[in-house]
């Protein structure tokens, strides 16, 4: 198994479990202050989960915007979310903030084991913010050094290609 960052912080763990041709499978999750959020017992695209990750840390996006580090979690999720995901109740929410799912929505990055998680992040100068719920379960929010999420990411992509090399792969 694959751990990066500090489970008490914020840390990235994925497991390979299977080599077929190119694709590189496996089980993904990240730890958020001890809370895991993703599937585990789902099986993932890794090589899709590090191409993410990779872009996710060199590619720093302006995820800026007054007010969203003190915002309840709650408020973040009206601002970010209503207007660019599909709601229940088929209610259309004029976007908040230009580029809203560009910007801030970094579901993605854990590929189908996340597909029961949103999850956003903003920043400030000096913290970031991850803001996620995982199914209906409550809005959780959890801050973190500026660039802590990046920087751990990029640590992953570079632990995760080492594994994969040693089992004779190259991603």
């Amino acid at each position: 198994m694959i751990v990066t960052g500090h489970n008490n912080d914020f840390a990235i763990a994925a497991e390979v479990t299977e080599i077929v041709d190119d694709w590189i499978f496996g089980r993904f999750r990240f730890v958020l202050h001890g809370r895991a959020c993703g599937n585990w017992s789902d099986t993932v695209d890794l090589r899709g989960c590090h191409g993410w990750l990779k872009d996710f840390s060199i590619n720093l996006l302006p995820r800026f915007e007054p007010g969203l580090m003190t915002l309840p979690a709650v408020e973040v999720f009206e601002r970010l979310v209503k207007p660019v995901l599909m709601q229940p109740d088929g209610e259309e929410y004029p976007e908040v903030y230009p580029d809203t799912l560009s910007r801030f929505h970094i579901s993605h990055l854990g590929m189908s084991s996340f597909s029961a998680v949103t999850m956003v992040l903003v920043e400030g100068t000096e913290q970031q913010r991850c803001v996620w719920q995982a199914n209906d379960e409550p809005i959780i929010s959890d801050v973190f050094p500026l660039n802590c999420m990046q920087n751990v990411a990029g640590e992953f992509c570079d632990l995760l290609e080492r594994e994969v090399a040693a089992l004779g792969h190259v991603l």
